[in-house]
């Protein structure tokens, strides 16, 4: 099958499913988001396993299993407010792995400075201390396995900003942008289940975590093409 047909796919799917959420808003019920929720992961798996040129790749492997746990936290948040720790908890294996891979993938960012990693790291974790701060009060048993949350998905998003210099501009700003579209979408999580709950809140929150996941897998495509390129040249 084309790699484009899977693209195709899965934003298929994705309308669909956002289709679903506006739908549940309107009428409680969740048919559209049990049947379409899902697949996502599943799709967006076969889309990269079939783009990629290196396939048995350990970086690979291993983000494939990022997009199983993402599959795992997609059901648990899907089924009801008691799964919400163990959705927690596959999100947190599955922003693991996404730090593991990047790292790995540039070598453990060997001619980035120390001051460059501190400077990015203050910008990323100054907006998540102050939502912190704003639902700080409402956490109760949840305030330890959320700080830990925090502190691995910014470091995924520290750890795809930190590609920069060693990818093509394509390949490290869509993965980038990705991750800042996953914090997006957990912070609006956050957001909505402890400070203020908002209308169409899980329209924003599964868009961006789409086109978030999307755009991490897009720009870890781009940069093994960006590796054979580079290579060759």
């Amino acid at each position: 099958m084309s790699i484009k047909i899977f693209k195709l796919i899965f934003f298929t799917v994705a309308f669909l499913q956002i289709l679903g959420e506006v739908f549940f808003h309107f009428t409680q019920n969740k048919i559209g988001i049990y049947l379409f929720k899902p697949l996502l992961m599943p799709v967006l798996m076969f889309y990269f396993y079939f783009a990629i040129p290196f396939k048995n790749d350990i970086l690979t492997k291993i983000l494939l299993v990022s997009l199983f746990f993402s599959l795992l936290g997609d059901i648990f948040l899907m089924l009801s407010n008691d799964a919400f720790i163990l959705g927690l908890a596959s999100f947190l294996v599955a922003h693991s792995l996404y730090i593991f891979a990047f790292w790995k993938e540039n070598e453990g960012f060997p001619e980035t400075s120390l001051k460059t990693i501190l400077l990015r790291s203050m910008v990323l974790l100054f907006p998540a201390a102050i939502l912190f701060g704003e639902m700080q009060k409402n956490l109760g048993d949840l305030t330890l396995p959320v700080v830990i949350y925090i502190l691995v998905i910014e470091t995924m998003g520290l750890t795809a900003w930190l590609r920069r210099e060693y990818q093509s501009l394509n390949a490290y700003f869509l993965t980038f942008l990705g991750a800042i579209l996953f914090i997006i979408s957990d912070s609006t999580i956050a957001f909505n289940k402890f400070i203020q709950p908002f209308d169409f809140a899980n329209v924003l929150i599964m868009t961006t975590y789409i086109l978030g996941q999307f755009f991490i897998i897009e720009g870890i495509i781009h940069s093994q093409y960006y590796a054979i390129h580079h290579k060759q040249n």
